[in-house]
């Protein structure tokens, strides 16, 4: 089912911001929040500038 298959995907994307912010929180660096940026794509973009 698609929407199934969307959901799941949303859910992916929300557990990954939440380990980008939490590693920033933790230990400031950038090096792994760049890395994470360019494989989760734009939408983690959009939050970075959140974030920062």
């Amino acid at each position: 089912d698609k929407s199934e298959y969307i959901l799941q995907f949303d859910i992916f994307n929300l557990m990954q911001l939440n380990l980008y912010q939490s590693y920033n929180e933790l230990t400031g660096l950038t090096t792994l929040s760049t890395a994470i940026g360019e494989s989760t794509g734009r939408r983690v973009d959009r939050v970075r500038g959140v974030i920062h």
